[in-house]
């Protein structure tokens, strides 16, 4: 074999083996702690310094990094509201859709926290509207639980499915009754929404809110027509679980309502 046949064979056989060595070598996966600016994009949104991200996103850092939790720079930023911060890592590439091993996404955040701003912030950015959690809760289902009307209708406005259940089938406006939000009860239903849902225990929204003790809630729900009569698949109605959670002035209502 020629000389330079043999060098050529050589290097051929070097390289087959730098590429295979580069194939099966370990990856080292990247945390805050292991690249600086990483760490630094991270106390930025953490500290709502937006300066400090631009910078160390512009030094290279990943502005998708995970702590232990699957948390990312973004997540801290809105769920501790710092606005020019969650602005400063959108323009840099933040993704909008990573969860937490919660399931919890930044929006999803933004909507428990109530935070209007960051939330249109997130949507305008491409942030799915119906992003859920293991457990079926989306943005909206959340914001509706919590009382957030400003976030439930900057939701809506982006096209937030009002007719979503969650994986025991409750719909938005009852998780809006167990805590006695009329104002977003009353925008549910003019969204479409009866009242009159049942999940998959065939509980309903009156149920919710006699056993809680939501007065108002009960004469509202009651005001557009619901049955009070419904029995969930325990057998109880709506009045037996008042009657249980000693809530007495639900119990009048219902009776005054013609529940048996």
């Amino acid at each position: 074999m020629k000389r330079n046949n043999v060098c050529e064979f050589t290097l051929m056989i070097l390289f087959l083996f730098i590429a295979l060595f580069a194939e099966c070598a370990p990856r080292a996966t990247r945390t805050p702690g292991e690249h600086a600016n990483d760490a630094m994009i991270m106390m930025g949104a953490q500290n709502g310094d937006a300066d400090m991200i631009r910078n160390a996103a512009s030094g290279g850092g990943n502005v998708n990094v995970r702590d232990q939790v699957g948390g990312t720079p973004l997540h801290y930023a809105v769920g501790r509201g710092h606005i020019a911060a969650v602005k400063a890592l959108i323009e840099h590439g933040a993704r909008t859709d990573v969860v937490e091993r919660n399931g919890a996404s930044p929006l999803y955040l933004a909507a428990t926290t109530g935070n209007r701003e960051a939330a249109q912030i997130l949507l305008k950015a491409g942030a799915p509207v119906d992003q859920s959690r293991p457990n079926g809760w989306t943005p909206l289902m959340s914001a509706c639980f919590e009382g957030h009307l400003n976030v439930v209708e900057i939701l809506i406005k982006f096209r937030a499915s009002s007719r979503g259940r969650d994986r025991n089938g409750n719909t938005v406006l009852m998780a809006a009754a167990a805590r006695g939000h009329d104002d977003i009860i009353r925008l549910l239903l003019r969204k479409g929404l009866s009242g009159r849902e049942t999940n998959r225990y065939n509980r309903t929204a009156l149920m919710d809110a006699s056993q809680n003790g939501r007065a108002s809630t009960v004469k509202l729900l009651i005001s557009i027509g619901v049955d009070t009569n419904v029995r969930a698949a325990s057998g109880r109605s709506a009045l037996d679980m008042a009657r249980q959670a000693g809530k007495d002035e639900i119990v009048k209502i219902l009776k005054k309502a013609g529940a048996l």
